[in-house]
């Protein structure tokens, strides 16, 4: 995980949960990014409540894409 990246609060939205490297070898940050109460964002979050998508599956479509 890259340093400083966890926060709290209204800000725990923007924390990165994981880092992978993408087919062109650029690190692509995947961020919680969802606002339960409000059932709307973005990042790791909205995929597995919205889509079922686990974070293992988001990592391995960033590395082989």
């Amino acid at each position: 995980m890259p340093p400083n990246t966890i926060y709290s609060g209204s800000n725990a939205i923007y924390s990165c949960m994981a880092t992978a490297p993408d087919g062109s070898g650029q690190v692509v940050w995947t961020r919680q990014g969802y606002n339960t109460s409000a059932g709307k964002g973005f990042g790791y979050e909205h995929v597995y409540n919205k889509h079922n998508v686990w974070l293992g599956t988001v990592v391995n479509d960033i590395e082989i894409n």
